[in-house]
């Protein structure tokens, strides 16, 4: 090769190392969504937040997948014409792109762009595997979280209560009897997250108050 063609090769070199380099990033990027996608839906499921709110996460992620798909294909495009370049300057002798760049299979590099899915080349298979089967299945169960979400929203709720009854007298006149008056047990039960249902007298207790308070009632 003369100093011109020198120069060309290695500036083919440099746009394979580099366009290279950029689609293992977005393999990586892509890995980082779908992590961070299940890391926010596991922490939002246990902190009881929406499911519209977890299926659109996850809707998000899977209209990322398509996006670096395109990316990667264009990348890839890019690549190839970098090989072909590479390989047609080293003329059949040993070079990176011919040893390196895709494993002694320079014909395939130079028909590479006219091929079709099925014989493409090992990455952009896995390429496409990943960005677009994780994107069919994140919209999968974007579908399925919003659509149970949306449901279990209509549905009404049933609360299961638990009732009790306070009794004592309506007054304290005595300092020394030890009974709470009927109206600082209401304020105590209040404060437990005890609600009012009735009041009402009976012969034996007196007075008294019926509260409720749902079996689900964490203080």
């Amino acid at each position: 090769m003369d100093q011109t063609e020198e120069r060309v090769y290695e500036q083919a070199n440099e746009n394979w190392r580099f366009l290279a380099k950029w689609r293992q990033m977005a393999f990586a990027g892509h890995l980082t969504v779908l992590a961070a996608t299940l890391s926010f839906a596991s922490s939002a499921a246990d902190h009881g937040y929406s499911q519209i709110l977890i299926g659109l996460c996850f809707l998000f992620a899977a209209g990322v997948g398509p996006i670096f798909w395109i990316a990667d294909r264009r990348t890839h495009r890019l690549t190839m014409h970098a090989c072909r370049a590479g390989l047609e300057l080293e003329n059949g002798k040993p070079g990176f792109f011919r040893v390196n760049a895709i494993l002694d299979r320079e014909e395939s590099v130079r028909h590479d762009l006219n091929r079709g899915w099925r014989r493409m080349d090992s990455h952009s298979k896995a390429a496409t595997l990943l960005f677009i089967g994780s994107s069919v299945v994140c919209f999968a169960v974007a579908a399925i979280v919003m659509f149970t979400g949306v449901v279990a929203s209509q549905r009404p709720t049933t609360i299961v209560w638990n009732y009790t009854i306070i009794h004592g007298p309506v007054t304290v006149n005595n300092p020394a009897n030890s009974s709470a008056s009927l109206g600082d047990q209401l304020s105590q039960a209040t404060a437990d997250g005890w609600e009012f249902v009735s009041t009402g007298t009976d012969q034996s207790i007196g007075a008294f108050i019926i509260v409720r308070r749902s079996k689900d009632y964490k203080k």
